[in-house]
């Protein structure tokens, strides 16, 4: 069946982010914090649909966000996590939610600033094969058209410079984490480009 790719929303996180500064206890450090592996999975244990790469992605979707607007002075809308209690089925005050909630608010911040355009071929075939493995039927074409996802790929650029720029490193155990698109009930896997040498 094929379904729409209108009204997608972005949660970006990155990729290749492992490095040498790892306790064995540590999930990811974001600059000078430390999010906990007991943490991480306190928080897929209270949310039966997230998984613990998921979770570490929605933490540095925040901390680069965060980064993001401070640093591009965007105006930031506050958190409404009443979407995400419906669509995870969690409760407002959930912390899975609440994650989702800000990261979505420091995306929306980031891609309110760009202008819409077309998607590449390179951009269209990557939300093509994600959507793909989601088994949602989309082509080249469908996806080219859809201009107000074009915003969505230049914030992620952004992210991804935010991310780089960051002292974050992953626990291995974790990686590789992923930035999520979730819209009319599928939630996707989108990778980040690879970087040109």
């Amino acid at each position: 069946m094929r379904r729409g790719i209108a009204a997608v929303v972005a949660i970006l996180a990155g990729a290749g982010l492992a490095g040498c500064r790892a306790e064995p206890g540590v999930a990811v450090y974001l600059g000078d914090r430390k999010v906990t592996v007991d943490r991480v999975d306190r928080i897929v244990r209270s949310a039966p649909h997230s998984s613990p790469g998921q979770v570490v992605s929605l933490f540095i979707c925040g901390d680069a966000g965060g980064r993001l607007a401070a640093e591009r002075k965007l105006e930031v809308a506050p958190p409404d996590p009443a979407m995400f209690a419906v669509y995870f089925r969690l409760p407002e005050d959930s912390e899975y939610v609440r994650l989702w909630a800000r990261c979505f608010s420091l995306v929306s911040a980031a891609t309110n600033v760009e202008m819409a355009r077309p998607l590449t071929d390179g951009e269209a075939q990557r939300l093509v094969d994600a959507l793909s493995a989601a088994n949602v039927d989309v082509t080249v074409a469908d996806a080219r058209r859809h201009v107000e996802i074009g915003p969505l790929f230049e914030a992620q650029q952004h992210f991804a410079e935010a991310i780089r720029g960051g002292d974050v490193v992953v626990n291995p155990r974790y990686e590789p984490v992923f930035p999520v698109f979730v819209g009319q009930g599928v939630q996707i896997n989108l990778a980040f480009a690879e970087e040109e040498a």
